[in-house]
Formats: C-alpha cells, sequence, structure tokens
C-alpha cells in the first residue's frame, strides 16, 4: 500500500472523531497507554483536549484539536495558535511539550510562529510548541491503517489484506501450540554457529539465546506447516518469510532476550511500528522469545501496550531449542 501522505486520505467527519483520532494517534506516538481525552464536553480544558506521558521523558505532553476544513474556516490563525498557547499554560501539571492538531493545511507562517513561540519559551522554561497540519497528521499515521480505517472512512489495502490473514494468523497459534509436545535434535547449522558463540560472556551467552530462539521459532514454523516454503534471512535478521499457495506472504520478525524489562517492551513496540511493512502481499507477525520469569510479566504488559495492528506472540523454549509454552496476542 502506498504511504497514508501519498493518498488523498481525507479528515474525518466530524469533530468528535477527530479528537478520538488524535488521542488514539498520539497514545502510539507516545507510548503511554493512560494517554486520554482531557475532562468532558463543557468543562473547562485549558487549551488541552489530549493529554499522556511520552516515553521515556514520562513527563506531560497536551494536544489541542483544532478542526479546520471540515468544521470552520480554512487556515489556522496566528491569534488562535497564541490564544491556545496561553490557555495550556494553565495546565496543571505543568506541560514540557504542546501540539496543535488541525485538519487546515500546511503554513509556513505559522509553522515560524510556533518555532519562535519554542525558542521563547525554552529561555522561560516552558512548553514546546508546534502545529500539526493535516498533510503532517497523514505522515504520523503511515503505518496506523487500522486508525485510517475507523476515523477516515477510508479502506486501505492493508486492511483487506488483514481481512485475508487474520483467520490465518488464528491458525498459525492453533498448529504451533498443537507442535510444542513435538521435540526434534538440533540442525547441522545450529552447531556450527554455536562453535562461534562464546558462551562464557554476557554477551556470547545472550547471542546463542537469541539464535536459539530463531531456531525455535524456525522449527515451529516448518512443523506446523510443513508443505508451506519458509525461507530465512541470513542470521542475525531473524526473519523468517512464509509464501503461502494464494500468493500471500507472512513475514515472521524473532526478537529473543533472555532478561526482559519494561524498556525492553518498549524498544519492541517501535521496532513493530517502524517495521511495519507498507506491502500489498506482506503481512507481519513479531515473535518475542523470553525466559521463564519474564514470560508472565511480557504477557501482562503487552496485552496493555499498543502493538500497531501488528499480532505478537510471546513464547519461552527448551533447553534443545524448542518451543516450550507460546502466547498469541492478535
Amino acid at each position: 500500500m502506498p504511504a497514508a501522505s501519498a493518498l488523498q486520505i481525507p479528515p474525518p467527519a466530524n469533530w468528535q472523531d477527530f479528537e478520538q483520532l488524535c488521542c488514539e494517534l498520539w497514545k502510539r506516538i507516545w507510548a503511554d497507554p493512560e494517554t486520554q481525552m482531557h475532562g468532558r464536553r463543557g468543562q473547562a480544558q485549558h487549551g488541552v483536549d489530549v493529554y499522556g506521558r511520552p516515553q521515556p521523558d514520562r513527563q506531560f505532553a497536551g494536544v489541542q484539536c483544532k478542526g479546520k476544513d471540515n468544521f470552520a474556516a480554512k487556515v489556522l490563525t496566528e491569534a488562535e495558535v497564541r490564544g491556545e498557547v496561553t490557555k495550556a499554560q494553565q495546565f496543571t501539571p505543568s506541560l514540557f511539550q504542546f501540539t496543535i492538531a488541525t485538519t487546515g493545511p500546511k503554513d509556513t507562517a505559522i509553522e515560524l510562529l510556533a518555532r519562535n513561540l519554542t525558542t521563547e519559551h525554552e529561555k522561560e522554561g516552558k512548553f514546546s510548541v508546534s502545529v500539526k497540519a493535516w498533510d503532517d497528521i497523514l505522515l504520523l499515521l503511515n503505518g496506523h491503517d487500522d486508525l485510517i480505517e475507523r476515523y477516515c472512512n477510508v479502506q486501505t489495502s492493508a486492511a483487506r489484506i488483514a481481512q485475508v490473514l487474520g483467520p490465518r494468523f488464528d491458525e498459525i497459534n492453533e498448529r504451533i501450540s498443537a507442535t510444542l509436545k513435538a521435540q526434534a535434535q538440533p540442525l547441522p547449522s545450529a552447531l556450527g554457529i554455536r562453535q562461534k558463540l562464546d558462551d562464557g560472556t554476557t554477551a556470547g551467552r545472550e547471542m546463542q539465546f537469541q539464535y536459539d530462539g530463531f531456531l525455535a521459532v524456525a522449527r515451529s514454523l516448518r512443523l506446523a506447516y510443513p508443505q508451506v516454503p519458509i525461507s530465512e534471512l541470513p542470521w542475525p535478521n531473524n526473519i523468517l518469510v512464509l509464501e503461502f499457495a494464494d500468493g500471500i506472504s507472512l513475514r515472521v520478525h524473532v526478537l529473543a532476550r533472555f532478561q526482559t524489562a519494561a524498556t525492553d517492551v518498549d524498544m519492541m513496540a517501535r521496532f513493530i511500528q517502524q517495521t511495519k511493512s507498507g506491502g500489498v502481499l506482506a503481512q507481519e507477525l513479531v515473535v518475542f522469545v523470553t525466559g521463564d520469569s519474564s514470560f508472565r510479566h511480557l504477557s501482562d504488559y503487552f496485552q496493555k501496550f499498543p502493538r500497531y495492528g501488528t499480532p505478537v506472540a510471546i513464547a519461552t523454549m527448551n533447553s534443545n531449542a524448542t518451543i516450550k509454552e507460546w502466547l498469541y496476542l492478535p
């Protein structure tokens, strides 16, 4: 699918949908599942419609939504920008970042004003100011086809492919779950790579765990789909490609880390966002292989964390590089 920014996608047809779109989009941009709308209609909002705490700074940021093309005058004015910035200074606790999101067109004078206000605020220890026109928002929407579908009334190619592959992900989950008891000897290629890894160091053990995780997922997919061609990108790319008979391919990214923390999950979520395929006949699945002690923690965390429309599986493995436990999160 072409990037959202390259398509003639109109803004949402009503004000409430634009607010909700901004809330969902910035929740993902900030990687903060607690991002929310500010109060209810009619309450004083101090220039902020959406607020959250972006990773990794964890200070409060705010978004003011200004509907233009479909809702009011076409161009965001200097007076409006200054007025919203003044109101946002009353938000408690103080913001460190303030964005005005508008359905109107880009305007160099307004962008210059935002830069000048940011420079003034830096001297006074106040928040930065930015303006995101609809063209800018479309750039931010790249890879978030579900939001385009939901709020802009546009069906994307990726969404049509997801309709086809959605049941297939469930099938993959069922097939792999059925093969978890199947054990196999390490493949010859694994022995050659292990000889090159120094497992006497922390980095060496981590690298061996990464490779074993990739090997375990590859073996499980081969057991689950003996008739489907599966190609491997050379390690350490850690990508498996399944070519189904109907011409749709599935790219499986394997990330493995024995000890995991919330920062690792944040990193993985950003990886998912950045690597989502835009191809018409491609879809992504990310498998995260981790140690037993981290499995439950990650399971709970991923239930709440934005996955940008990409299915995720979390797995642990046995000592002979076979999958032991598998949790699929569509």
